[in-house]
């Protein structure tokens, strides 16, 4: 096998001894037997060290609308809402605008609410609210009709007519039809994440703001978990790993390269995710290419290299037993060298 180089002109350092075997170190492949496949949380919006990913608001697009839920031993489903756009922001005064929403004490869209009523089932939450012209909160324990969103608590009570008002969480987030603004509902349970899908397993648009600091929309496969810090939303994009590595081809190297030398490229980048760089931001990898790798969804994905994933697939470069650490460098200025000079 030749040396990966990719269309940005990066290469796996460590790699080399694996893709053309000059190095006396023992580098292998092991099948998925050995080591177990996982599903990776790829951090689309996330504050790694080179780059803060994370966004006021996420406009997230399905045509066949959402299943909203959350993650313990897989996705588990509340409810379905047939919106083809949502908007998620987190649980503060704002504005929403031409299909964008932005912090505002003095927005059209309030913090506070009045509680109509308790429930046990979103269906029975839904119907309360739906009298009201209200929308459904999601708490610990259960559901509550609101209605009455406004700025400051005093303003929800005055117009509730006294009743209970609901302050906004900390960790809290309110989801908004993406064509009209409308609160369609509120999540603020603390045991769980919020976690979306599209509600047929199709792929979800959404933002993603690149390493250069621009803002541009991708498809994505899989769940999407959210959660607020700082005023601001973090997420995850989590699907299997062969999936994963699908994606990460397409972007990376392309279908430019020898079949061979992308069957070696696949089993690197699958390699990644096993150290779970970010785990203390509760991810494994990110989308920066200056930190992870290139991660843009299945954008420019190709059947090609699809297939060529498959052929490997379970495969992972290891040394001594373990996985190795898979390094990139932008350019090597014509010239490359042996690890071990390296380090």
């Amino acid at each position: 096998m030749s040396l990966v180089k990719t269309k940005r002109f990066v290469c796996f350092v460590l790699a080399i001894v694996f893709c053309i075997g000059v190095s006396a170190f023992p580098v292998n492949t092991v099948s998925a037997s050995t080591y177990t496949a996982f599903d990776v949380n790829v951090g689309l919006y996330v504050n790694t060290p080179s780059l803060d990913s994370r966004l006021f608001s996420s406009l997230n697009k399905s045509a066949d609308g959402f299943d909203i839920g959350y993650l313990s031993g897989g996705f588990n489903k509340i409810f379905t809402i047939d919106n083809s756009s949502v908007i998620l922001l987190p649980q503060v005064n704002a504005s929403f605008a031409n299909g964008s929403c932005y912090a505002d004490n003095n927005g059209n869209i309030g913090a506070y609410s009045a509680v109509i009523g308790s429930y046990p089932t979103y269906s029975a939450a839904l119907s309360a609210a739906k009298a009201k012209n209200g929308f459904v909160a999601v708490v610990n324990g259960g559901f509550e009709a609101r209605a009455y969103s406004s700025n400051t608590a005093e303003k929800a009570k005055t117009s509730s007519g006294g009743r209970a008002v609901a302050t906004p969480a900390s960790n809290g987030m309110i989801t908004l039809d993406g064509a009209s603004g409308k609160i369609l509902f509120t999540y603020e349970d603390s045991s769980h994440k919020l976690t979306i899908r599209s509600k047929n397993g199709g792929s979800v648009n959404l933002p993603l703001r690149h390493y250069t600091g621009s803002i541009s929309s991708f498809d994505f496969l899989g769940v999407f978990e959210y959660s607020v810090s700082g005023g601001l939303l973090w997420m995850g994009n989590i699907h299997g790993l062969e999936d994963y590595t699908k994606c990460v081809m397409a972007n990376e190297i392309g279908t430019n390269y020898s079949v061979e030398t992308r069957k070696a490229f696949s089993v690197l980048a699958r390699t990644v995710p096993y150290h779970h760089k970010h785990a203390n931001s509760g991810f494994d990898v990110c989308t920066n290419p200056a930190c992870c790798q290139v991660y843009h969804g299945t954008f420019r994905m190709s059947e090609e290299n699809n297939q060529i994933v498959d052929s490997t697939r379970g495969q992972i470069c290891t040394y001594n037993g373990k996985p190795i650490v898979v390094l990139y460098h932008n350019s090597n200025g014509g010239a490359s060298c042996s690890s071990v000079a390296a380090w």
